[in-house]
């Protein structure tokens, strides 16, 4: 059936048209096999593998691939049954996605008309009722990720919305968190940037609300569930947000001097999830580990305003958890399941304070950077790599101490900029 798919048009209008999923669906068909007219087959499959250029004429022809791809996933034929509609993902893969990035022939042209389109079918199957297409709606979802390969801004519009909806189900959303990293890491707008240019203003506007709708998943506050599983379920959910905001690698979208205000900013929220009570509820240790690691990787320089010293104070904290967490659990490793994976995220945390002292090497806190690196690695890390026995695991907070920073300021000049508070 996959190599017979969108050769469309006069088929999918009579046949799909004429027939609908139980009430709140959309177009469905009644045979699991239709037939279709090999012209318009012929046409869809040129325009994807780069054998004829798209123009807007051929709008209608995409359209209907778009639709065939995502109405059916709530076909009664297949929505009921996870097999074929994890079938219906990879032949959305195979036959669209995986032929527009890896033909060298296919035109700009071709992405420029079926995005939208792919935007407003997909958008139309995840906006069904949850209740009566539960099945369906999620196994859209799981089709965002394969679409955010494309990198293209309508697809990534979806994401954002989905991402910033506050009625949409979590798990609908995991699928829009995972696919935004495909736009990310942030390209900053400067003072040199002249924002009269239209694709400069877009993009700052992409950014800003892209990043403002995982920021804003992930500070919003949520009374702490008595069931365990309950709180697992939000912990998971918010690491995938705050791991997608880790790989922005940016301090904010925007420190521009001549408006005054920063927008769109990344590191404040990373922050939070970093000190007690900056949310709700309270951080698994791994959400922490994700929130550091994309301190680590911020490049400083990219927002001349952005001052560096609480990020790396932050990650002197959290490693001072991570060892004496570890610590406790060090005689029962081999007993239990272990509440990390130590060895992976000790080696992603090496890496990450590598990292950190390169992107502060020309700030006030290079220092800082180098000491907590110095201290970490060698006495601590490099051993819970190898599941070694520790001492001291207190020792990195005095080092941390050291540099506590003297103000809670994270942008210099920037009276709206938020402070951050760590704590005792």
């Amino acid at each position: 059936m996959s190599r017979l798919l969108p050769a469309l048009l006069s088929v999918l209008l009579v046949a799909c048209v004429a027939a609908w999923a139980q009430e709140g669906g959309i177009q469905n068909s009644t045979k699991a096999d239709l037939k279709y007219e090999s012209s318009k087959k012929s046409e869809f499959d040129n325009l994807v593998h780069g054998k004829e250029k798209a123009t807007a004429k051929d709008v209608a022809v995409l359209d209907l691939g778009a639709k065939y791809y995502a109405y059916r996933l709530q076909w009664n034929a297949y929505r009921d049954d996870p097999i074929e509609l994890t079938k219906r993902i990879t032949e959305l893969k195979n036959d669209v996605i995986t032929p527009l990035m890896s033909s060298s022939k296919t035109s700009p042209e071709t992405l420029k008309y079926l995005g939208p389109q792919l935007y407003l079918r997909y958008k139309e199957v995840l906006d069904l009722d949850f209740v009566n297409f539960r099945t369906s709606v999620l196994h859209a979802a799981l089709c965002l990720p394969e679409l955010a390969r494309l990198k293209q801004d309508d697809i990534g519009k979806l994401l954002t919305e989905v991402a910033a909806d506050k009625d949409r189900h979590d798990a609908v959303k995991l699928h829009a968190f995972k696919g935004m990293r495909e736009y990310f890491p942030l390209q900053p707008i400067t003072d040199d940037d002249d924002l009269t240019v239209a694709s400069i203003k877009a993009r700052k506007a992409r950014d800003t609300a892209r990043v403002e709708a995982l920021t804003n998943f992930i500070e919003m506050k949520r009374p702490t569930p008595s069931d365990k599983g309950e709180l697992d379920a939000i912990r998971f959910v918010r690491r995938e947000a705050i791991q997608t905001l880790a790989q922005a690698q940016a301090p904010a979208v925007a420190a521009l001097k001549k408006k005054g205000e920063v927008e769109g900013g990344v590191a404040p929220t990373l922050m939070r999830v970093l000190i007690k009570d900056g949310i709700e509820p309270e951080p698994s240790l791994q959400e922490k580990i994700e929130a550091a690691l994309g301190l680590c990787h911020l490049k400083v320089g990219s927002v001349q305003a952005y001052e560096p010293e609480m990020g790396v104070y932050l990650v002197g904290r959290l490693l001072d958890e991570f060892v004496r967490t570890y610590s406790g659990e060090w005689g029962n490793l081999k007993k239990q399941v272990p509440r990390v994976a130590w060895k992976i995220q000790s080696e992603r945390l090496r890496l990450g304070l590598e990292e950190m002292e390169k992107n502060c090497k020309e700030t006030k806190a290079a220092a800082a950077a180098a000491r907590i690196r110095g201290a970490a690695v060698g006495q601590y890390l490099n051993k819970i790599k190898d599941h070694g026995g520790v001492e001291g695991p207190g020792a990195l907070r005095g080092v941390a101490d050291k540099d506590r920073p003297k103000t809670n300021t994270l942008f210099k000049g920037f009276k709206n900029a938020a402070e951050i508070d760590p704590g005792e």
